[in-house]
């Protein structure tokens, strides 16, 4: 379970803004995320994101839960 919600609606690293994310996935062969829930902010101005994923190929994705 990832619990979003406490979490800054943003965040400033070295002067580059980032939204707040659950998992950041580099994307592998034969890797797989099953059986997630996430609990997301309701706020209008959420800039949250569940799973960020990115470069890669032959990820599973599966169960997931948005709250």
């Amino acid at each position: 379970m990832f619990d979003l919600t406490a979490m800054p609606r943003k965040t400033d690293d070295n002067d580059q803004p980032l939204s707040p994310t659950g998992i950041h996935w580099q994307v592998s062969q034969a890797t797989t995320l099953q059986n997630l829930k996430f609990i997301m902010p309701r706020r209008k101005d959420a800039t949250h994101v569940g799973i960020f994923t990115e470069n890669g190929s032959g990820g599973f994705v599966s169960g997931m839960l948005p709250f």
